[in-house]
């Protein structure tokens, strides 16, 4: 009878070179904590203790900063999921608790402050920062990822750009910076 081969010999079955396959378990996990959020809406950013134990300082540099320049594509793109459903949860949340300020366009500079009455981690300053480098990525599916998360931020958030918003690199974003990419990306917006 015929016994065929097997595909791989024991050495090369533990290692993979595809780039992809080590990494799925995290891009899963990712989007798990995406769906949470977005499952749980404003509620997951409005009690106290749930912020403190989610959204710390591990959480932005773990999950934010740690994927958006991961070297798996999958995985910068996921990074996009996660901010949506933050800005998502975050529109939800100052509509709760501050709805007269966010009729009209709201200055970015108090954008900032609302953000940061919200949870002093996840600040508006962190968002743009993330979308600029996924808007600068070479891949296409991770700049369609953050041209559509953009997309949702200025849409939920009319922003009115004002003279007080820092404008170096140090302090801050300015939201004039993601407008070239946005402009040089206009094929990836939905």
């Amino acid at each position: 009878s015929f016994t065929p081969a097997p595909l791989y010999t024991s050495i090369q079955s533990k290692v993979h070179f595809d780039g992809i396959s080590g990494w799925n378990s995290l891009e899963s996990n990712v989007l798990l904590l995406a769906s949470i959020i977005e499952g749980a809406g404003s509620k997951v950013l409005q009690d106290e203790s749930l912020n403190i134990l989610l959204f710390n300082e591990n959480f932005v540099r773990v999950l934010i900063d740690g994927t958006k320049m991961h070297l798996n594509r999958h995985i910068r793109e996921a990074t996009y999921t996660i901010l949506a459903s933050l800005i998502r949860s975050m529109k939800r949340a100052l509509s709760l608790s501050q709805p007269l300020e966010l009729k009209t366009s709201v200055l970015a500079s108090n954008l900032s402050s609302l953000f940061r009455n919200i949870n002093k981690n996840i600040t508006l300053e962190m968002i743009l920062a993330t979308l600029e480098e996924g808007l600068t990525d070479a891949w296409p599916q991770v700049i369609y990822a953050a041209s559509t998360t953009t997309k949702l931020l200025l849409e939920s958030f009319p922003i009115m750009v004002d003279d007080d918003f820092p404008m170096n690199k140090q302090e801050g974003f300015y939201l004039e910076r993601l407008l070239p990419y946005l402009c040089m990306n206009r094929y990836y917006v939905p």
